[in-house]
């Protein structure tokens, strides 16, 4: 007949060690006691943590599986502005001097145009 027993008395996590114990099952003295090693941590993919921006750096990591704590950061280069040229629509009269010898000296020419406002982030919306 066994009379002992092993039993785990601490579980192993990551970054700490456990712990295990021989007991004797006829009297429950602690017969000898043995350090599990911590089990390390197993990386996931890669995955974003912040999201970059036009002026601002972003940030990926690799969480731990097991535990979920972030184990690896990189840095992610910050996107730039992505410029977007803005136009606005103007009427524009001009008044042209008619050749000699027709019955109006002038006649007057109304259209409308695009001119250039301003240039903006498509996303962030910053202006220049």
């Amino acid at each position: 007949v066994d009379a002992e027993v092993t039993k785990v008395t601490n579980d192993a996590t990551c970054t700490e060690a456990g712990s295990k114990q021989q007991v004797c099952t006829v009297c429950g003295t602690v017969l000898a006691t043995e350090e599990i090693p911590a089990k390390g941590h197993i990386l996931g993919d890669w995955g974003t943590i912040q999201e970059p921006w036009c002026e601002e750096k972003g940030l990926r990591g690799r969480r731990c599986t097991i535990c979920g704590i972030i184990v690896q950061e990189e840095e992610i280069a910050a996107l730039s502005h992505d410029w977007q040229d803005v136009y606005r629509t103007e009427t524009v009269t001009q008044t042209i001097n008619n050749p000699a010898g027709t019955n109006q000296q002038t006649t007057t020419v109304t259209q409308e145009v695009q001119v250039l406002d301003h240039s903006e982030c498509s996303r962030c919306g910053a202006r220049r």
